[in-house]
């Protein structure tokens, strides 16, 4: 692993270590400091603001691991050490660790003693996985980390106009112009009201300004219609797939987000909405402000989906706009589904699918083929053939 951690919250102390041990520079005396310290899970909750400062910087990387090894995984490396794990829940407790998934302690040792010791280690070995996976690849397979198909804007006449084939120009339709800038799509306050559709393909996100101010960014394989105009009481548009919004303040004009299934209502605020089909339901999370789901409203922190409102991982909801796959708790047909969208791949299991669920974080310029290398630490198996992943034990 390359490059130099710094920790700027927490300990002085365990600050020091923990970037001794990411940097590779801890004697073995400072190892075994390290070690005692995690062991003691007291020791680990108190000072979760170094500890969350190293892992913020380096869960971003490619390390994942499974719910299940977690477990095994600190099990073997106190072992190994001959350090006892001391619980402030059981302090007579001997023998074999035991980890109580609902302990609030528990996140915190898998956080710092699987990341920071095992992915450490683990990581480098990655390579081998690559090289592997590459023979198991069809020779017309392109491993690029985006694929190249066009945005699409569909006027109201129903003529299609791929939008990289006119950057940096004035979109004409009748009176109506619309500036095509820096990946932008802009609208300009117009009396001119017809309806319009941005559409992005499989690999590709998309921003847009629409006329009132509203900035959306549109997720891979997803879609907005929008009037070019707001008039009328309401400002409404519909989506399909995933879009974020931060909405231009109006009370005295609603702006309506309308899904295959729900309707979401705002005057001002930012929030996401994930409407693919085949994610079982609409989630909204919101970041900011207030909405409201059919009837129910939300405030920052929560989401609704399936007629329930969940207290959310705004961050998590979010990374797709920052490039970043965050998978932590998803489980592997939810991992598919993203690297289906996101490397436009048809996803084809051979086996019962493994019950697991995966943590980590990867960038999405990372190519199908490092991705699917890390994912193959777990007990999965992947091929390509052609457009296909091919998915087994």
């Amino acid at each position: 692993m390359s490059g130099v951690y710094t920790i700027v919250k927490g300990n002085t102390d365990i600050s020091r270590l923990l970037q001794g041990h990411i940097n590779g520079s801890l004697t073995n005396a400072e190892k075994e400091q390290l070690l005692a310290f995690l062991s003691n899970l007291d020791n680990v909750e108190d000072n979760m603001d170094a500890i969350n400062s190293v892992c913020e910087q380096f869960v971003g990387g490619p390390p994942l691991y499974l719910e299940g090894e977690v477990e095994e995984m600190i099990q073997q490396i106190i072992q190994t050490n001959n350090i006892p794990l001391k619980t402030s829940t059981n302090p007579t407790q001997t023998g074999k660790v035991v980890f109580l998934r609902g302990m609030r302690w528990f996140k915190y040792v898998a956080a710092a003693l699987v990341i920071l010791l095992v992915g450490y280690y683990l990581w480098p070995n990655a390579e081998k996985t690559k090289t592997d996976l590459v023979q198991q690849i069809s020779p017309s397979f392109n491993d690029t980390p985006l694929v190249s198909g066009s945005v699409l804007l569909t006027l109201s006449n129903g003529e299609k106009v791929a939008l990289s084939k006119v950057k940096s120009q004035s979109i004409k339709e009748g009176d109506l112009h619309v500036k095509n800038e820096n990946g932008t799509l802009t609208y300009e306050k117009s009396n001119v009201v017809v309806y319009n559709t941005v559409s992005t393909p499989k690999g590709v996100q998309f921003n847009l300004s629409l006329s009132d101010g509203t900035v959306v960014q549109l997720n891979a394989a997803s879609s907005i219609t929008f009037p070019t105009s707001f008039s009328g009481e309401n400002r409404v548009v519909r989506i399909t797939g995933e879009a974020y919004f931060e909405v231009a303040k109006n009370s005295s004009h609603p702006f309506i987000v309308e899904t295959y299934k729900d309707k979401i209502t705002v005057l001002g605020t930012h929030f996401n909405v994930n409407a693919y089909p085949e994610e079982e339901g609409v989630k909204t999370s919101l970041a900011e402000g207030k909405v409201r789901v059919n009837n129910t409203v939300l405030v920052p922190g929560e989401a609704y989906k399936n007629n329930e409102v969940m207290p959310t991982n705004i961050a998590q909801d979010l990374a797709w706009k920052n490039m970043v796959f965050d998978f932590n708790q998803c489980d592997l047909k939810a991992v598919m589904r993203q690297i289906s969208r996101w490397y436009d791949v048809d996803i084809v299991y051979t086996s019962v699918i493994p019950s697991m669920r995966f943590y980590g974080k990867m960038g999405r310029d990372l190519t199908l083929v490092q991705i699917l290398s890390i994912l193959e630490k777990s007990d999965v198996h992947f091929k390509i053939e052609g457009k296909k992943l091919i998915v087994s034990k």
